[in-house]
């Protein structure tokens, strides 16, 4: 009983995230843009170091307002940039803004004195330590842009899928874009905020990865992954707490795992038994 009073919170954080990731990731692989959370969430990492760096205690609100700052920023730097990408890969883009974003990140704790703890917690996060404000703050905002997502999906997601056919169609694409990384870099910064960078990255793209692999619709491939990420996160939360482990680097190998055996699972089955609604 007290095991389960412990996990409530976090377990409730990362069915919050395995939901929104899911559906979020079907866009990033439409997209063909697989480490945009990477960069993302890594430029929220450094607007946080930039406010602890100030002096801002370490769960302040205002440290949580740098963080998102920056993370807008960033998205909508890749929402610019994406009718660029005939000349220039964006995921090339992506790539340097990681770099830099990481690099900079280090030098800036580096030069506050903040420790390796630091970078420790924004890489796997805390998140067995979860608090129910944070869980709160998140339903409510997840809420928000979930109904906003549901309103806009059609156009949203033809936006994604074939930017010259929505751009035929009349939609504006700069706007839809600016759009989707808005949306984007909020769900990032505070999902980063609880579970840390690398969670967030796999939450993104391995459930929406297995969807792939099994399901030729849509809503097959979003419903494969909710269920997948949901399980999963759950599971890893048990181990994690059960054998003393970190909760964010518990779960994401047990994702490894698992996409490991859906990629052999889908060698032997053949594209020929893809779920087909």
């Amino acid at each position: 009983m007290d095991a389960l009073v412990f996990l409530a919170a976090p377990a409730l954080a990362v069915l919050l995230m395995a939901t929104m990731m899911a559906y979020l990731g079907s866009h990033v692989l439409e997209r063909e843009v697989i480490f945009v959370d990477l960069s993302i969430a890594q430029t929220s990492a450094l607007g946080s170091a930039v406010a602890l760096s100030f002096g801002l205690e370490e769960h302040s609100p205002w440290v949580r307002l740098v963080a998102l700052a920056f993370a807008l920023l960033a998205g909508a730097f890749f929402a610019w940039t994406r009718r660029l990408e005939q000349r220039v890969p964006q995921e090339a883009l992506i790539g340097a803004v990681y770099a830099v974003a990481t690099a900079a990140t280090l030098l800036v704790l580096t030069k506050a004195h903040l420790g390796h703890d630091h970078v420790r917690a924004m890489l796997v996060g805390t998140l067995l330590w979860v608090g129910w404000m944070d869980v709160l703050l998140a339903a409510a905002v997840f809420g928000l842009i979930g109904i906003l997502l549901i309103r806009v999906h059609s156009s949203l997601f033809l936006v994604s899928s074939d930017a010259e056919s929505a751009r035929l169609s009349g939609l504006r694409v700069l706007r839809w874009d600016l759009l989707f990384f808005s949306v984007f870099a909020v769900v990032i910064s505070f999902s980063v905020h609880l579970a840390g960078v690398l969670l967030v990255f796999t939450l993104l793209v391995v459930p929406a990865l297995v969807g792939r692999l099994f399901a030729q619709v849509y809503r097959a491939r979003l419903m494969i992954g909710i269920g997948l990420s949901v399980s999963v996160n759950m599971v890893g939360l048990l181990l994690s707490f059960g054998l003393d482990l970190p909760a964010g680097a518990t779960i994401v190998v047990l994702f490894g795992v698992v996409l490991l055996g859906a990629l052999v699972v889908a060698a032997i089955r053949g594209p020929q038994r893809l779920i087909a609604r």
